[in-house]
Order: C-alpha cells, then structure tokens, then sequence
C-alpha cells in the first residue's frame, strides 16, 4: 500500500467521528476564548454535547442555538443584574412567529416574536445567564423574549433571569411551545423573570411538552400585564 493511500484512509478515520465535545470559554479579554456567545454556539469546531462558560460582561447579540449545549455564566448575579454574564439585545432583531397562540388566535400572545435567547433544536442547559431588555430596542418589538425554546427543543433554565425595565408591556421573559408531535421538555427553576413564563402545546398533539417549573420569582407582567405563569396543553 503506497505512504499516498495510507495517508488518504487515515484522513477518511479521522473526518468520519465527530469532534469530541469539550468545555470552551467566551470572553472579551481571555486569550484564546471566543468573543462572542454566538461565535462559540456557531462554531463548527465545539461539538454537540460541549459547556461553554461565559466570563462577566455584557453581550450584545441575539443567541440562536441549534445543537445539544451548556451554557454557563461566570461570576453572575441573576436577581440584580449585576455583574454576571449579561446579554443585551442588539438593534436589529430577527423574529419569528408563535405556532401555539397564532393558530388559537390568541389576541395578546399570538404573532411575531424577537427572541434574544432562541433554542431552536437540541438539548440546551442554560445556567447563570441574565437578559436584560432596558433599552429602546424592546420597545421596538411587539413581543420581545428572553429565552424562547421553540418546537423541538428542550433543556433547563436554572438561575437564569429577564429584566424588562418597560414594565413588561412588550415582552415574556421566559416562553416554550412545542407543535408537533415528538414530546419534548423544560425545566425553569430557581430563576426571575420580571415577564411572566408561558409554555404551551398545540391542543392537538395532546401535550407534547412537559413543563417543570419550581423555585422561581415571577411578575405577572408579560404582554398586558395578565399572565404570571401561564401552561397550556
């Protein structure tokens, strides 16, 4: 067998396994760390399955996750918002639209939503991250979210938190659906969310998503100030 052969079979192992997954860090100034939340969840190079550690800071970005992930802020300070890792929602947001409430014609819930936090696929454990919507561009949005698991998504929020400094009138802190058929699953627990937390199954699929919420702060001010926490199914 010639070295060239050798050398393209040993090439076919190695692309045919997965990376492994391992534990990486966002940080502004740690060498080696990714600069943004999003550029370590997009990353080819972190395998499903990884932990990635957000050092203290604020991040202003929209987090779209979309594999079986970690993430854990350093350092933070949920209920306060003090000196966790923070995330700030950036001007221009990308939306999505509600499955649940839309096809119910849910006239406060139902419609376009701007998730900052948004797991769309996987199994994703979010822990010690804060979202904070004080700024102009909350108010821009009809429905701002701060963490949003959307149909086929699961995980667990543990000492996660959402400010809205608007009252709560334009957004939901915590928010989960799931619209077809294959069951899925969320844990909320030991959190705050000034913006109530709503979860949701299609009627239909005869709920497809189980909810597990217990040990939180909860203000009844999600769109119109009338739900705290809110479970359909």
């Amino acid at each position: 067998m010639s070295p060239k052969t050798i050398w393209l079979l040993a090439a076919l192992v190695v692309c045919s396994y997965p990376a492994a997954a391992g534990t990486y860090y966002v940080s502004a100034s740690k060498s080696g760390s990714f600069s943004t939340i999003s550029a370590a969840v997009n990353s080819l190079n972190v395998a499903p399955g990884s932990t990635i550690l957000i050092c203290a800071g604020q991040y202003t970005e929209q987090v779209i996750i979309s594999k079986d992930l970690t993430l854990k802020g350093l350092n933070s300070s949920t209920a306060d918002g003090g000196t966790g890792a923070i995330i700030l929602p950036p001007e221009i947001v990308p939306t999505t639209t509600d499955s649940i409430f839309s096809f119910l014609k849910n006239p406060i819930l139902g419609g376009t939503i701007a998730p900052i936090v948004w797991v769309t696929a996987g199994t994703v454990t979010i822990q010690d991250v804060f979202v904070s919507c004080v700024s102009q561009v909350c108010s821009d949005y009809p429905k701002m979210v701060g963490f949003y698991y959307a149909t086929g998504a699961s995980g667990s929020l543990n000492h996660v938190g959402f400010f809205d400094g608007g009252g709560g009138t334009s957004a939901v802190g915590i928010w989960a659906e799931n619209a077809s058929f294959t069951h899925t699953a969320l844990t909320v627990e030991n959190s705050y969310s000034s913006a109530g937390i709503i979860a949701a199954s299609l009627l239909l699929t005869d709920g497809t998503l189980t909810v597990t919420i217990k040990g939180n702060q909860v203000f009844p001010t999600s769109p119109d100030g009338t739900y705290g926490i809110y479970y359909i199914r």
